[in-house]
């Protein structure tokens, strides 16, 4: 069979409707000695047996949900008599029993094909998904560091907030320093502090009540 698209789609089939594990079928596509990466960050295999024996507690592990494959687009390339390139995209939707969608994931992949006593055999497969906080036009997911720099700034302004506050003591009338119940390097020496005005309102404040 050289219709590469044709063979990719039997393959997809075989694995979303593998529901046994003593029948997989997809060795037979398999070669011995494949490369495979999925888009689990586990999912590393260097040959066939290492896969299969992750395939086979997936396949127990899915129980109920139903597979479908969609919108599979292909291309190929020859690289020499016994290799085949393919590369695309392909949709995989996750179905509960009552047809609800339980995920939905927009993957590409690659493919070698090598030509193997007298069929095309998997050689190396790559399954990835596109990294959602990568933004249109970035190399890699810039905005998302950015946001997360922004959080990380507010969630230590929230800590400056609240340690300034322990300061304030009651039962002196004063504010002093107290000592901090977690790490945090504000440059204070502990039992002294430079008052700002608001501190200062704050102190006289006190003092009245």
């Amino acid at each position: 069979m050289d219709d590469f698209k044709k063979l990719t789609e039997q393959l997809l089939k075989i694995y979303i409707n593998a529901g046994s594990v003593n029948n997989l079928g997809i060795e037979n596509y398999f070669d011995e000695n494949i490369s495979l990466i999925g888009t689990g960050k586990h999912e590393l295999f260097t040959n066939l047996h290492e896969f299969l024996e992750s395939f086979k507690f997936d396949v127990k592990r899915r129980g109920k949900i139903r597979l479908e494959v969609r919108n599979l687009h292909q291309e190929e390339e020859r690289l020499d008599d016994d290799h085949v390139l393919a590369h695309g995209t392909v949709d995989f939707t996750g179905l509960f029993k009552d047809g609800s969608i339980c995920f939905k994931m927009e993957t590409r992949f690659t493919i070698i094909y090598k030509w193997t006593n007298g069929k095309w055999m998997v050689q190396h497969l790559h399954h990835s998904t596109p990294d959602l906080e990568q933004m249109d036009g970035e190399e890699f997911p810039l905005a998302l560091g950015k946001q997360v720099k922004k959080t990380r700034q507010a969630l230590h302004a929230l800590g400056t907030a609240y340690y300034h506050i322990s300061r304030l003591n009651l039962k002196t009338k004063k504010i002093e320093l107290v000592k901090r119940s977690r790490e945090m390097d504000m440059g204070i020496k502990e039992n002294t502090v430079d008052w700002d005005p608001q501190f200062k309102i704050i102190e006289d404040i006190s003092c009245k009540n």
